[in-house]
């Protein structure tokens, strides 16, 4: 059985994840950053952009975001395979590519500990996702 939030619960999620994406770019944003972030990226069947505030953790350029009751969200199958998005982090727009990354896959286990590190106190239960983000080398200002 799938759950889904509909009606006044997706008003009330959509106006939070507002209330928090206002405060990320506003010069309040170190009250929520490090920790949560932006992730935008154009919806894969609809082609409309997506804006959610997420936790995170990052290492280098690698991105973690946790997509937790995963059964009850539809915005990580945007990733079941690689696409663009961008991750903005202390008022910076950063691009990467995202996917979903599966406890068989190759640096499963790196993108859990790097998860782990930032939130010690959060565990993965069945059906959460994992989203491994590599973010682009940004050319440096000389």
């Amino acid at each position: 059985m799938t759950s889904t939030i509909s009606g006044t619960g997706a008003q009330h999620l959509g106006t939070a994840n507002r209330l928090v994406l206002g405060i990320l770019h506003s010069p309040l944003h170190f009250l929520l950053d490090p920790g949560i972030c932006e992730l935008a990226f154009t919806g894969h069947r609809t082609g409309r952009l997506i804006r959610l505030p997420v936790m995170y953790a990052k290492e280098g350029p690698t991105v973690v975001v946790l997509a937790g009751n995963a059964e009850a969200k539809r915005w990580w199958r945007n990733f079941r395979s690689p696409r663009p998005v961008t991750v903005t982090l202390a008022e910076q727009a950063l691009p990467g590519t995202a996917a979903v990354i599966r406890a068989s896959d190759p640096g499963y286990d790196e993108a859990t500990a790097i998860y782990w590190a930032r939130h010690p106190g959060v565990r993965l239960l069945p059906g959460d996702k994992l989203i491994r983000i590599t973010l682009q080398e940004q050319p440096s200002c000389a």
